[in-house]
Formats: C-alpha cells, structure tokens, sequence
C-alpha cells in the first residue's frame, strides 16, 4: 500500500489535490499510509481465538478497548478514556511501537501508552514508539477507518 501512496501524490494522479490538501486525497494518503500496521493489528487473535480487532469494536462492556486502533489514523486517546489492560490492548499496541516510524502513530502513540501504562503499569507496553519523520496530515475520519476495515476485508477474502 506504501507504493500506492507514493503514487497518489504523482502529478498524473492526484498530486495537484495533494499539494492544494484535499481532504479527500489526504485521508485517502493516511489509509494506504496505515493500512500495513493496521493490518498486523487486525490479524491478532486473543487467548479464545477471536480477533482482537472484532472483539474490541463489538465490547459494550469495555467500549475504551477500541480506541487504540484509532491511532495509526491520527487519533489521540480521548483523555481520560483507559482500555483494559488485556493481552489484546497490549499486542496491538506493542505491534504500533515498534511499526510507527513513517505513521501518523508518531504523533499519537506516545500519549496513549502513558495512559495505558498508568492504568496497566508503569512499563506494560513500551512508552514509545520508534520515530522518524512523521507525517503531517490532518486525523482521519470514522469514514476512512470504515474503508480501511472494508480493505482489509476484502483482502482477506
């Protein structure tokens, strides 16, 4: 999907939107952009062998738990808003920390995991993600992390 941003951003395709910051070519640019980390994440099974991912945005229980997938689009945590401290949270925002470099995540992860840590412990997930020339773009919206889902859904078959 890497590639594909890259070209999203050539001349021939949309370059002259993504130079103007269309809000359309840059969501579409965070979406390919995440899509790699987001799919790791979407792929994690929990301890009954459930996705985390299904498990998390069907949890009326514990509605917080998805959250962390916002991330990689932009999202901060929303303040005060704690996940559990489950093997599923732990995983997926393990998978963030050490898939951020490039990723809007550089921006959102950090924040996250102090709130998570100070819920789950001082060092249950690493405080921070490994970083390098983020991304500037705007966060992305509920839309686009529907279309991601739907890609990844797609290529899972």
């Amino acid at each position: 999907m890497s590639k594909y941003a890259g070209q999203l951003r050539l001349g021939d395709n949309c370059g002259l939107d993504y130079n103007s910051q269309n809000p359309l070519v840059i969501q579409a640019l965070v979406g390919l952009n995440a899509y790699d980390v987001m799919y790791k994440a979407g792929c994690l099974k929990g301890s009954g062998g459930a996705y985390c991912f299904a498990d998390a945005i069907t949890n009326v229980t514990a509605v917080s738990d998805s959250y962390p997938y916002y991330l990689p689009l932009g999202l901060n945590l929303p303040s005060g808003e704690l996940p559990s401290c489950s093997s599923c949270v732990q995983q997926t925002m393990q998978i963030f920390a050490s898939n951020a470099i490039g990723q809007l995540l550089t921006k959102t992860y950090a924040s996250a995991a102090q709130q998570i840590n100070n819920q789950c412990g001082s060092n249950w997930i690493p405080s921070k993600a490994k970083l390098s020339l983020a991304s500037t773009y705007a966060g992305a919206s509920m839309l686009q992390l529907i279309l991601l889902s739907l890609i990844i859904c797609w290529v899972l078959g």
